[in-house]
This record gives structure tokens, C-alpha cells and sequence, in this order.
């Protein structure tokens, strides 16, 4: 798979084929569509990769603290680091409608899988109600994939665009911190 993102990465994805895969690695492309499957099997699987490996370091980032606001800021700057680094070649692969269309499911439920938490706090501990807090959620998800976006693509400066990001997502937390001890009142 390597392989295949290299070539991805440096000469596009209409470069990447099993055929040439075969080649470089020195075997069928009978061999290749065996372990691999399809082109599209293929895409997936490296996307799905990326997506995983961003989600498992912004999680072990997220857990050294307890502290929310903290849990916060670390997301959104580990999210954006990650952006960085394997946004170009996600952004390649989400841009293939069967791969798109591939990962919608599994997307939404991951999506969903983890606000879950964060809606629960907001909702239970933090006296919010259901409506405001997935309103709040979204729109914070939103600015972040947005900057994440921007990021990967290049089309700012890396601390600029942490910069912008960290204060909005952070004022947004003041923000539904502030809404829920008004509620609580």
C-alpha cells in the first residue's frame, strides 16, 4: 500500500493502476487483484487506513487529559498535525465517488460514534439541551474539518490556520460552557 500511496502522492491517481502496481512490485496482476481485489478495493482500503490512523492518534492525544477544554484543544491541533500530514492523500481518495460512496456508511457511523460522548456530556452534566448541543457540535466539527481541509490542501499556512481554528473551536467551548450554566440556573 506504500507503494500505491507514493504514486498517488506524486503522480496523481490516474498514475496508480494494478497493472503498474504488479510491475513495480514484481509480481501478476493476477497476484495483485487476489490481495488486493479491485482498483476501487484498493482506493478504500487506503482510505479507510488514513482515516483510521488520524482517529487513533487524535485519541491517544484526546487521553492525556481529563480536563475538557484541554480534550479539546488537543483534538483540534492533533486533527489539524494529522490533516497535515495525510490530508493530501485523503482528500484524493474521498474525491473518487465509488470510494466515497464506499465509506459513506462507515463514515456517518464513526462520525456519529464520536460525538456520542460529546453530546452526552453537554446534554447530561453539562445542562444543555439536545438540540443546542448537536447544533454546537456540528457547527465546532464543521470549522475544524474545514480547517483541516485548508490545511491539507495548502492554501494557508499551517500556524495561521491553527491559529484561527483553535481560537473559534475554543471560543465555541466558552461558548456552550456558558449556555449550559445559564441553563443550569
Amino acid at each position: 500500500m506504500k507503494l500505491a500511496e507514493r504514486i498517488v502522492l506524486s503522480e496523481g491517481l490516474k498514475a496508480l493502476t494494478l497493472r503498474r502496481l504488479a510491475k513495480e512490485i514484481g509480481i501478476s496482476e493476477t497476484q495483485v487483484n487476489n490481495s488486493m481485489g479491485s482498483r476501487t478495493d484498493l482506493l478504500c482500503s487506503m482510505a479507510r487506513r488514513e482515516i483510521a490512523a488520524i482517529e487513533t492518534r487524535r485519541q491517544k492525544r484526546v487521553s492525556r487529559s481529563s480536563d475538557h477544554r484541554l480534550r479539546v484543544a488537543l483534538s483540534t491541533i492533533g486533527y489539524l498535525h494529522e490533516a497535515a500530514a495525510r490530508g493530501p492523500l485523503l482528500k484524493i481518495l474521498l474525491r473518487v465517488p465509488e470510494v466515497k460512496s464506499a465509506l459513506r456508511e462507515e463514515r456517518i457511523e464513526a462520525a456519529t460514534s464520536a460525538r456520542a460522548p460529546i453530546l452526552r456530556k453537554l446534554t447530561s452534566g453539562g445542562g444543555m439541551d439536545w438540540q443546542t448541543a448537536k447544533a454546537s457540535t456540528a457547527a465546532l466539527t464543521a470549522v475544524s474539518l474545514k480547517a483541516g481541509g485548508i490545511v491539507a490542501a495548502r492554501r494557508a499556512p499551517f500556524p495561521m490556520v491553527e491559529q484561527i481554528c483553535l481560537t473559534i473551536i475554543m471560543a465555541g467551548v466558552a461558548s456552550d460552557d456558558e449556555l449550559a450554566s445559564r441553563n443550569q440556573s
